[in-house]
């Protein structure tokens, strides 16, 4: 009975439409990780294990992700919309992200479960030139949560 329930743990895990990580709570180091979320962080399901949450998320908003991976490790569970996700490439995606604790062999974990956050016709039709922001726009906005997120750490170490 044991080994058909992890037969179909591991199933579910691998054909989740969802990418899927399996987090430790104290390191923030991702322990596995499913077919979709190697796809989507452009990487192998190997190296996928080399990474953490500080590795997969823009500077700007790292501070955040790590602050939410604390949160779910207290609380137990958590949602974020429309997160910056960092691919190995350094390119990003957006992402929604359910989180949940586990215990594994008597062992807490941390699953996040990502999801694409493009809808269906932002794939099908990309915005006309007009409507897209400017790189430099896009720049400028960075470069202002960055100074908002460097002030934020400056006063919290005061």
């Amino acid at each position: 009975a044991a080994r058909e329930s992890q037969l179909r743990f591991e199933t579910l895990f691998e054909e989740a439409a969802d990418g899927l990580v399996i987090a430790d709570p104290e390191t923030a180091r991702f322990v596995a990780g499913n077919r979709r979320m190697a796809e989507y962080l452009r990487c192998s399901q190997e190296e996928l294990t080399q990474l953490s949450v500080r590795d997969i998320h823009p500077e700007p908003i790292l501070g955040q992700a790590v602050e939410a991976f604390h949160r779910v490790a207290r609380e137990g569970k958590g949602t974020t919309l429309d997160l910056p996700v960092k691919r190995v490439d350094g390119s990003v995606f957006i992402a929604n992200v359910n989180a949940f604790g586990i215990e594994i062999e008597e062992r807490p974990f941390l699953v996040g479960a990502f999801r694409d956050g493009a809808t269906a016709e932002e794939i099908a039709e990309p915005r006309p030139q007009h409507l897209q922001v400017p790189r430099v726009v896009q720049r400028l906005i960075r470069a202002a949560a960055a100074s908002r997120s460097d002030r934020h750490r400056r006063r919290a170490a005061i």
